[in-house]
């Protein structure tokens, strides 16, 4: 990975610090240029023992995201987190998620180093969380999935590269950028198109997309240089309409560009299935 080049394209993968080496992966090694996750600098043994980490580690195509010392060095960030955690917590929407207790078959371990200290004393007035010791927090599954999601969030916005979250886990995409404060909604996009996009068949390894990648640089780049500038243009967006009609636009375009995808696949002798495209957008935190 080219660390000076902020223009770099990040996907941030939450909620775990390993990501299955299976259909997500693969088709974010295809679309991104790198792909991280949110990493304690004590768990680094994870990823060494990890194969297929260190296979992308190698390539330059995994970044491991530090928790440690991001609150400080962004103060606004764990007081922004907090506000936004506790308002998803307590929102109507999320009360059928919201499960009694934290036995062992549902619960999520979190380090501390990714909890902002002044969240601390909440956490432990709630009967959803225990805290273990002083490196991990044990929450009840969902609520600790959706703090997962958020931090992921809020790490991307203050990433120096260009960085959205993006997860396997399906349930927590429609809160992670909607508000339910109307003085702090954010205007945001889910963009999701079925059965499109080539992805690597189940078969394909690893090695085979990152060798792919490598030899069809060019035009993949080229695809994801039309959705960064379909997300330059929403970053100037003024209201919902615009969005919507910009989205309209970029679709019928995007289908054009998708067919060519479809040639370089074949011509690169990788098998693919088509998947779904979803890409999450918060447009002013677009860089």
């Amino acid at each position: 990975m080219d660390y000076q080049n902020p223009r770099q394209r990040v996907i941030l993968y939450y909620p775990k610090v390993l990501i299955n080496p299976g259909p997500w992966l693969k088709q974010a090694l295809l679309y991104w240029d790198t792909v991280g996750s949110i990493v304690p600098t004590e768990l680094d043994g994870r990823i060494v023992n990890s194969p297929w980490i260190r296979e992308l580690q190698d390539e330059g195509a995994f970044m491991p995201f530090r928790p440690e010392g991001v609150f400080v060095r962004n103060p606004n960030l764990g007081t922004a987190l907090i506000e936004e955690f506790r308002e998803k917590v307590n929102s109507q929407q999320f009360q059928p998620y919201r499960n009694v207790g934290i036995g062992q078959a549902q619960h999520f371990e979190i380090y501390s180093e990714k909890i902002p200290g002044q969240l601390t004393a909440w956490l432990e007035g709630e009967e959803f969380v225990q805290r273990i010791d002083e490196r991990r927090w044990r929450f009840e599954r969902h609520m600790g999935l959706l703090y997962m999601a958020l931090l992921a969030k809020y790490m991307a916005d203050v990433s120096q590269f260009t960085t959205i979250p993006g997860s396997d886990y399906g349930l927590y995409k429609d809160l992670l950028f909607k508000s339910y404060s109307q003085e702090n909604s954010d205007l945001g996009l889910s963009i999701r198109m079925r059965d499109i996009l080539p992805t690597p068949r189940q078969d394909v390894t690893i090695a085979e997309i990152l060798r792919f990648r490598r030899l069809r640089h060019d035009e993949l780049l080229a695809f994801r240089q039309e959705i960064d500038q379909f997300q330059l243009e929403l970053k100037q967006a003024q209201n919902y309409p615009d969005v919507r009609d910009m989205a309209t636009r970029f679709s019928e375009q995007f289908v054009q560009h998708v067919n060519n995808l479809y040639k370089v696949f074949e011509d690169g002798q990788i098998p693919f299935v088509l998947g779904t495209i979803e890409n999450l957008i918060k447009v002013d935190t677009l860089p």
